[in-house]
């Protein structure tokens, strides 16, 4: 196996699904495995702009060798990021979220929203009712 900075997604769940087989615990399982995601964007408008990275932390609860093998079987984790998909299979899991739940799936909407706001360039936002379309 290459180097861990190397690695790509789908080899570091393999390697982190290898070390919970032999037993080894969550702890360990990090020092190995990032359980963090990470976005960084910018927003500009106007002359104004918004740097930010939203961090979210994900942890995973212990798993038997049945489950995983299952999992690995089911290729649900093939061409995720992090080799899983918090609203899939996966779910079931996860035991602690921390942060942005939309974050983990793609995007952190919560704190794009907030920075849109803040930099005035929603002056539209939010609608009398959310999701009504008409006048447009």
């Amino acid at each position: 196996m290459r180097k861990r900075e190397k690695l790509t997604p789908e080899e570091r769940f393999a390697l982190a699904l290898d070390l919970i087989k032999r037993e080894h615990s969550f702890a360990e399982v990090c020092a190995h495995y990032q359980v963090s995601h990470t976005t960084a964007y910018k927003i500009r408008h106007g002359d104004r702009s918004v740097d930010r990275a939203v961090t979210t932390l994900v942890a995973v609860r212990a798993l038997r060798a049945a489950e995983l093998d299952a999992y690995l079987a089911c290729g649900e984790w093939r061409g995720k990021a992090g080799g899983y998909a918090v609203q899939g299979i996966a779910g079931a899991f996860i035991t602690e979220l921390r942060g942005s739940h939309t974050n983990v799936i793609g995007l952190p909407v919560a704190e794009l929203l907030a920075d849109l706001q803040a930099l005035e360039a929603l002056p539209r936002y939010p609608r009398p009712a959310f999701g009504d379309t008409a006048g447009e």
